[in-house]
């Protein structure tokens, strides 16, 4: 028979879904535009397992992730909604009984069991590589990983919404496009909620429920599946343990699964013509 904690955990999990699908919910998984054009052939794309990835924050953390699912809808080929869910998996190294290495650990942006985020962006020009702005949201139900006292529950819930900015430029790429490197930078500025139940539970009551911050995400594609990438983050709202007022890094490395361009064969070209 389920206990109580198993029909608490669905409950949780299903109404997180729904808020994930039904508002504007931290995107910072915006693809790489590589023609710069945001021309899509399809205007609405789904994805499942999109990518597979590992990282490590600057408290030694190591953790694993992916991209379970991805959809994404364009709208005059340039206006661009995605929805992602993510699920993370810590490995071991780190000593989350730290605070400030628990903070670094709970608001990773792709972290937790389940993790929706909703990203809408769109190109305030239109050159080759164009400025976009984003405005993002998302939340996370976590599994945080740490051994709580008197069996109490080690879920943890957030909420991040935001709005940023997004650059991409071209560092090389061959003739064929098979070998290609493209470089981008995305600062952003947010904010996220947390209930004072887990601040009292995970830090003590030393973490703010609401907390500004800002964020960086930078990094390097190449041939279009692997992304290193590294993010910066800090919280601007000042807390009362200097520990956790430091900048957080953390290093991220994955493969994303991509399909193969079909190969067209104009084969109008090899026909002669008719004598």
């Amino acid at each position: 028979m389920a206990t109580p904690f198993v029909f608490r955990t669905k409950f949780l999990l299903v109404v997180f879904f729904a808020c994930c699908c039904t508002a504007l919910l931290q995107a910072q998984s915006l693809d790489i535009d590589y023609d710069g054009s945001n021309n899509n052939e399809k205007k609405l794309r789904i994805k499942v397992i999109k990518s597979l990835g590992a990282g490590v924050n600057s408290h030694g953390v190591v953790e694993v992730s992916t991209e379970a699912l991805s959809i994404d809808s364009y709208f005059n080929g340039q206006v661009h909604m995605g929805l992602s869910m993510f699920s993370n998996y810590t490995l071991f190294g780190g000593d989350l009984l730290d605070l400030a290495t628990r903070a670094s650990h709970l608001h990773y942006p792709y972290g937790g069991t389940v993790n929706g985020q909703l990203q809408l962006d769109f190109p305030i020009a239109r050159p080759i590589n164009p400025l976009r702005f984003i405005a993002f949201g998302g939340g996370r139900l976590l599994n945080s990983g740490i051994i709580m006292p008197r069996n109490e529950s080690s879920y943890y819930s957030a909420y991040t919404a935001g709005i940023g900015f997004h650059q991409q430029f071209k560092s090389w790429e061959s003739q064929d496009k098979s070998n290609s490197g493209f470089f981008w930078a995305q600062p952003s500025l947010h904010q996220q909620w947390m209930r004072a139940a887990d601040s009292n539970r995970f830090y003590n009551g030393h973490m703010a429920t609401a907390l500004w911050a800002w964020g960086l995400q930078t990094g390097l594609e190449v041939n279009r599946k692997l992304r290193l990438t590294l993010f910066v983050s800090q919280y601007l709202s000042k807390q009362g343990l200097q520990e956790l007022n430091s900048p957080q890094l953390r290093l991220n490395f994955s493969y994303r699964f991509v399909p193969r361009p079909k190969k067209i064969q104009l084969l109008e070209l090899d026909r002669q013509p008719q004598q």
